[in-house]
C-alpha cells in the first residue's frame, strides 16, 4: 500500500488495499476501490447505506481517535507519524469485518496533485482521504476542515502538497487545531504575533486578547513549548521555544546558508516580543515564580520537516475529533 516510481522515471500509484502486491505501471493511476474476488461469488444480502455506512465508517474514525483517547496532538508524532494499515471497507460487502473473504482490486483512476512516495507511509483510510483532499478533479472551494473561526477549503490544503508555498491560512488553522487538543502549556502561535513583531502591524486589544485566550493558555512561568510559524524574505519557517532545555529550536525544510543568521536574528525579535507580551505579574503564577528570558536561549537546528509531514498535516486536519465534518469528508473519500 504505497506509492511508487518506476526506474524509467515515469510516475505511478498502484495501492492493493486487500494485501496484494503493488505493480508498476506508467500511470498516476490510484486504485482506492476492490470488489469481491473470484474465489467468492456467493449472493449476498442487500445492505441499505443506512445500515452500514455510519457504523462501518465510525470504526475506521474511531480507529484513528479511539475511545479513552486523550485527543491530544503532541509534537513529535506530528513530526514522525506512521500511518498504520487500516482494511479498505468493500461496497459489495459492508460487514467485511464479521467473515474472511477474498478481494481483487478494482482500478478506479483520479488526478492528484502530486505523486505519493514510498516516504510518506500512506495506507488505508489515510490513503483514500489523501487522495480526496489532493484530487485535481473536485472543486477547489470545498471546505475540508473547520476549527472554531478558521476554516481550510482544497484551495488551502492542496498548499500542503510538496514543493508548494504553504498559505497563512493552513498555518492559523494549524495552529488552532493544535491548541484545541493540546494541553494548555503548550502555546500554538498564529502567524499575527510574528508579524506584530517583525512588520510592526501593531494587534488591536481585540485580536490580541483573542491570541491570549485562545493561544496563551497558561501562565508564562509554566509554559514547556511554543511553536511560532516565521516568514522571512518569502519563505516559511519554524521557531519552536523550548523552555525546558531553553533553546531556540529552527525548524528548515530548504535551509540556506547565507540566510540562516538572517532567520535567526528574526527569530531573536520574535522572542523578545513574546517576552514583552507576558510582562506583568498577572503572567506569574506566584510572585516567586521565575520569568522565562525567551531571547537568551541557544539556538538548535534538528532534522528538517520533510514531504510526510506535509501530507500527514493535511490528513491530520480533516480527520482528527476537531473537525466536526470529518465522518462526512471520510463518506465522501470512501464514495469518491
Amino acid at each position: 500500500m504505497e506509492g511508487l516510481t518506476n526506474d524509467n522515471g515515469n510516475s505511478m500509484l498502484k495501492i492493493a488495499l486487500d494485501g496484494d502486491d503493488p505493480t508498476y505501471a506508467p500511470t498516476l493511476d490510484v486504485d482506492l476501490t476492490s470488489e469481491l474476488g473470484r474465489e467468492d461469488r456467493r449472493p449476498h444480502r442487500r445492505w441499505s447505506k443506512s445500515q452500514w455506512h455510519s457504523t462501518s465508517l465510525q470504526k475506521h474514525y474511531n480507529f484513528l481517535d479511539p475511545d479513552g483517547s486523550d485527543g491530544i496532538v503532541h509534537e513529535s508524532k506530528l513530526l514522525a507519524m506512521n500511518a498504520n494499515k487500516i482494511p479498505k471497507m468493500s461496497p459489495c460487502c459492508p460487514n467485511i469485518y464479521d467473515r474472511p473473504t477474498i478481494y481483487t482490486p478494482m482500478i478506479q483512476t483520479f488526478k492528484l496533485a502530486f505523486l505519493p512516495t514510498r516516504s510518506m507511509d500512506l495506507a488505508g483510510v489515510e490513503l483514500t482521504v489523501a487522495a480526496y483532499i489532493f484530487s485535481k478533479d473536485l472543486p477547489n472551494s470545498e471546505i475540508l476542515a473547520y476549527v472554531e473561526h478558521c476554516i481550510a477549503d482544497r484551495t488551502a490544503l492542496l498548499t500542503l502538497a510538496p514543493n508548494e508555498r504553504v498559505m497563512d491560512d493552513v498555518i492559523t488553522v494549524v495552529a488552532t487545531m493544535l491548541s484545541k487538543t493540546s494541553n494548555s502549556y503548550q502555546w500554538f502561535m498564529p502567524t499575527m504575533i510574528m508579524q506584530d513583531a517583525l512588520q510592526g502591524t501593531h494587534l488591536t486589544h481585540a485580536n490580541l486578547d483573542a491570541v491570549i485566550c485562545n493561544h496563551m493558555r497558561c501562565k508564562v512561568n509554566k509554559v514547556t513549548e511554543i511553536f511560532q510559524p516565521m516568514w522571512t524574505d518569502g519563505y516559511w519557517y519554524l521557531m519552536v521555544v523550548d523552555v525546558r532545555r531553553k533553546k531556540l529550536i529552527y525548524y528548515d525544510s530548504l535551509k540556506c546558508t547565507r540566510e540562516t543568521e538572517h532567520r535567526k536574528f528574526a527569530m531573536t525579535q520574535v522572542a523578545l516580543h513574546l517576552e514583552s507580551l507576558t510582562v506583568g505579574t498577572n503572567w506569574l503564577s506566584s510572585c516567586t515564580a521565575e520569568r522565562p528570558r525567551f531571547s537568551s536561549y541557544e539556538y538548535e537546528e534538528p532534522v528538517a520537516v520533510n514531504d510526510q509531514i506535509r501530507i500527514q498535516i493535511a490528513i491530520d486536519l480533516v480527520l482528527r475529533s476537531h473537525n466536526p465534518s470529518a465522518i462526512d469528508i471520510l463518506e465522501k473519500a470512501m464514495r469518491y
